[in-house]
Order: C-alpha cells, then structure tokens, then sequence
C-alpha cells in the first residue's frame, strides 16, 4: 500500500511540473464568410440569447448571429487576418478569382455569391478584379 501511496504522489508531482499554464489575451470568432474578431478577455462575458451569441467585455457589447459562426477559438495575438473582412463596393458584384489554399486558380465567376454556390467544401481565397482579397470557407 505504502508502494501505491508513493508512487501516485511521484506521478501526481511529475504531472504537475509538466504542466504549461497558458494565457491567452484573445477569444477569435471567424464566421462562415471568413472574417474574424478578436475579443480581449478581459472581464469577458460570453451570453446566448435565442439564436445569438452576446460577448462583452470592457470594450463594450457585440453580438453574433450563431448561424454565422464557423469556429471559436484562444490567441495570443490578433493575426493580420482581422483587417480582412469584405471585399468592398461594387467589387463584390464583379468577376472574382478564386484560388485554392495551394494557391492555385480553380476559375474565375460572375461575383462572389456565384462562386459560394457552386464551390465544394473548403477553403479558397477570392480575388476581386481591384486586387482586393478575402478567405472565404464553404462548408
């Protein structure tokens, strides 16, 4: 028993050190059309009220449409991806490029609502004829 006894608190004292305390300052939300927002967590509070997710925090309140959302996750930085969120205008009406994660060209469509529709399941990035770019994910 004492052999027992002294050989959990070896492992229970190994797992311990073993153990990394991460800290992550961001909550990232990217939604279906591949835009993301980062969310400092400080004094976050994440609600769910009907259809709808409610995150505040010190910066005030947004709400997300839970339809919407693809993933969720912790970040230790706001990556470069956040500026991205649409591409503007009347570009969004024009042909778009569309490319595939390996970079190569799957075809060119009428406008971006074209390309979403007839596109498999993936993730491509659409280029808009003013070089514009956005990641689009089709699920």
């Amino acid at each position: 028993m004492k052999k027992l006894l002294l050989t959990l608190i070896t492992w229970g004292a190994v797992l311990t050190v073993g153990a990394t305390d991460y800290t992550y300052p961001y909550l990232v939300l990217t939604t279906t059309s591949g835009a993301e927002t980062a969310l400092d967590v400080s004094d976050l509070a994440i609600v769910f009220s009907g259809d709808n997710l409610v995150a505040t925090n010190a910066a005030g309140t947004q709400t997300f449409a839970l339809t919407t959302l693809a993933t969720m996750h912790f970040s230790e930085t706001v990556g470069t991806a956040v500026a991205v969120k649409s591409i503007e205008g009347n570009e969004a009406d024009s042909c778009v490029d569309i490319y595939n994660t390996a970079g190569l060209r799957i075809g060119q469509y009428e406008n971006l609502a074209a390309a979403r529709q007839q596109l498999r399941r993936g993730i491509y990035v659409a280029k808009a004829a003013n070089g514009q770019t956005l990641k689009i994910s089709i699920q």
